[in-house]
């Protein structure tokens, strides 16, 4: 059983059986190892050659197997930036560091009666520490288009935290804070940073949520109160007047949850997502003033958040419910989009 995250491919026939586990023996370096395990199957010795390759450079290693008798052989894969290529080398024994094995040992662990859940959870804790670059980088979807979205890496962080990789959210919630909010408040998608018209609010609501998030597990003030000057311009950015439907107090713009604008037809409206982000986070922003002990400037956010909550629950013309259905997106005049 490995004790780090692990790929586990596992074929063979009638004569053999083949385990191999593909995973990272190093936290700061790109070393990619390939451990291949072999079973002899029959009642007799056997011999078996390991042979791979990687650009045209090839390795092999003939294993002798007693009947019934199982051994493992070694591929290491590193990657050699400054000349562009991958270096492939066969080793007689790996051993994974120990700062990897801590790393591991102090994630969270869930085990519970669902094979699927607990799955779940394992693929997760294991992949998202993936995703982000030496350079804290995290490139937006699975194409890697090098554009980043504050909704994405804010949750991203959630995830991290909930998982206990409490150091790598932290560095995420920061770089966000510092880098991805404009001193007004403004979030950066795509990064870009848009007109008023094409803002996406509901992510300003997402990063108030991760903040809670982070500091309820963690118990790190710190971050909050070195911070604060942005978290207070991401609370009250979407309060702007710029984004006030006045007949029911909704936030309005001519962008949408998928990110679509005048250019695919959208006109300004009230989309469902941001007003349900904002107040969220808007009341997370509460929470956190009265953490730092900055309880008057929350009571005006705590007081939005409700205001706005019931405006898109409840309002008799502009409400985003009817019939007992969401509705993505209303028109200015309360008709649906």
């Amino acid at each position: 059983m490995h004790k780090v995250p692990a790929v586990q491919v596992t074929w063979g026939n009638s004569a053999f059986e083949v385990d191999e586990f593909f995973y990272c023996s190093e936290l700061s370096k790109p070393v990619l190892v390939r451990e291949v395990r072999v079973k002899n199957l029959q009642e007799r010795p056997t011999s078996v050659l390991a042979k791979t390759g990687c650009l045209g450079y090839f390795v092999e290693k003939r294993i002798a197997l007693k009947a019934g008798e199982e051994r493992r052989v070694f591929f290491q894969y590193t990657l050699d930036a400054p000349k562009k290529r991958v270096r492939l080398f066969l080793k007689p024994k790996i051993k994974i560091q120990s700062s990897v094995l801590r790393y591991w040992e102090n994630t969270a662990e869930v085990i519970s009666d669902s094979p699927l859940l607990n799955h779940y959870f394992f693929a997760s804790r294991s992949q998202l520490p993936a995703v982000i670059s030496k350079s804290e980088r995290v490139d937006g979807s699975i194409w890697q288009y090098k554009r980043e979205w504050v909704r994405d890496q804010a949750m991203l962080a959630v995830g991290l935290t909930l998982s206990g990789q409490h150091r790598t959210a932290r560095v995420i919630l920061q770089r966000l804070l510092s880098e991805f909010i404009t001193d007004e408040g403004q979030s950066i998608d795509s990064s870009e940073i848009r007109h008023h018209d094409e803002v996406e609010l509901d992510q300003n609501g997402v990063l108030l949520h991760a903040l809670k998030h982070y500091v309820l597990w963690t118990g790190d003030l710190d971050l909050i109160k070195e911070n604060w000057e942005k978290i207070r311009a991401t609370a009250g950015f979407p309060l702007r007047h710029v984004f006030s439907h006045l007949p029911s107090g909704l936030l309005a713009n001519t962008r949408e949850y998928w990110e679509r604008h005048r250019a695919f037809g959208i006109q300004k409206g009230m989309e469902l997502a941001h007003q349900l982000f904002v107040s969220v986070g808007l009341a997370d922003a509460a929470l956190l003033s009265r953490l730092i002990g900055r309880e008057k400037e929350g009571l005006h956010w705590e007081a939005e958040a409700h205001r706005l909550k019931q405006a898109f629950l409840t309002d008799l013309r502009y409400s985003l419910v009817e019939e007992g259905r969401f509705i993505k997106r209303r028109y200015v005049d309360g008709a649906v989009q």
